[in-house]
């Protein structure tokens, strides 16, 4: 008798991604080389950053099957919220923070924020945006040293001179008539990223915005180096009425979530992934 075959996994296993050999403390990226005056400026970036890194397998399990997988832990969950079906929308925009604001309020019950800032407009990822999904590229939005963060980026006015005690990231897809299948956001479990795995990440890119604008950026985020104790979380299928919630920097402790998306097989029939993100200051 043959044995039955076993159901599919929507874990993502041995999956590779590039980290910073232990050898780097700071990496750069300074936009892909492009025929511009930055042209070698940028080449020479780009193959440094690339002798940079060490690829490794690791194991990304579905967090709707896992037990432990508790924001105040992991610094990330999935929380229902009513769908944004067109993300030009101002109205539909503006009830999806009110929205996501209160299920903030929800995840800090016992100590709720006294005040909360959106940083940005929405960064829309997808379709014909000309911003596709940051994929095997393994990052934290901020370093986690915040007047570092702000001297970086070298005149741009921050948002609010007192620094906030955490910044959330806010994802979510949208326009789509199926879940996310092919470039699911995956996450770095808070609990295992510790402050010796962090790398010093400096970026300047360039980023289209909700209006069509090319904006130019300049940041001071993190990377990360490899360890073998460390845990990868997703959540399978994240569908139109659900919204990711995950930790950017933590003011009073090292806790933040080191994110990518992977790329994923596409079913016959289903939308690719796109998706609107956006970050959440708050403060206690």
């Amino acid at each position: 008798m043959s044995n039955p075959t076993p159901p599919p996994t929507t874990d993502i296993m041995n999956y590779t991604i590039p980290f910073v050999s232990p050898l780097k403390s700071t990496v750069a990226f300074l936009g892909m080389p492009s025929l511009s005056l930055k042209f070698f400026r940028q080449l020479s970036s780009f193959l440094k950053l690339m002798f940079s890194l060490e690829r490794h397998e690791v194991n990304i399990l579905d967090a709707r099957k896992l037990d432990d997988v508790t924001f105040e832990d992991t610094g990330v969950t999935l929380v229902e919220m009513e769908a944004v079906q067109d993300w030009d929308s101002e109205k539909q925009l503006e009830q999806y923070k009110k929205n996501t604001e209160e299920a903030v309020k929800k995840l800090y019950a016992k100590n709720p924020p006294r005040k909360m800032m959106w940083l940005m407009d929405f960064l829309k990822r997808g379709g014909s945006t000309g911003n596709p999904p940051a994929t095997d590229g393994p990052h934290l939005d901020y370093y986690q040293n915040w007047s570092a963060t702000i001297q970086f980026r070298d005149g741009c006015t921050p948002p609010s001179s007192d620094t906030p005690d955490v910044v959330l990231g806010i994802w979510r897809p949208c326009m789509m008539n199926s879940p996310v299948y092919d470039y699911p956001l995956v996450f770095m479990d808070a609990a295992t990223y510790k402050h010796e795995h962090q790398v010093r990440f400096e970026q300047e890119f360039k980023h289209t915005l909700a209006d069509g604008t090319v904006t130019p950026v300049k940041n001071l985020a993190a990377h990360t180096h490899y360890d073998a104790n460390q845990r990868w979380i997703y959540y399978s299928e994240v569908a139109m009425n659900e919204t990711l919630i995950f930790t950017h920097f933590t003011k009073e402790k090292f806790k933040a979530n080191i994110h990518c998306a992977v790329k994923q097989p596409l079913p016959e029939g289903k939308d690719t992934r796109q998706s609107l993100e956006n970050r959440l200051m708050l403060w206690f």
